[in-house]
């Protein structure tokens, strides 16, 4: 249990350099998207989906442009912080 106990990394971190980008700068972006969309009333979220979830067959009653562009502008940053990573 020593062992297990003085093994500390940073998750986000290992995994923010296996995709290639800054994967919490990209999360915080993406949920500052999503409440500035939703205090202005853009968003519809239905019980089944929140906004910014990929959008299926289930989720007929919440799919808006707004969601998907906020697919779209986040995927849109994680390109250009992958590029920036180079």
């Amino acid at each position: 249990m020593s062992k297990l106990a003085k093994f500390d990394w940073d998750i986000e971190k290992f995994l923010s350099g296996v995709h290639g980008y800054d994967i919490p700068k990209v999360r915080d972006f993406r949920d500052k998207l999503r409440t500035l969309c939703a205090e202005a009333d853009l968003i519809h979220i239905a019980q089944k989906r929140w906004a910014g979830q990929e959008h299926t067959e289930d989720h007929e009653d919440s799919d808006t442009i707004v969601d998907r562009m906020i697919e779209i502008i986040v995927s849109e940053m994680i390109k250009n912080e992958k590029e920036n990573q180079k």
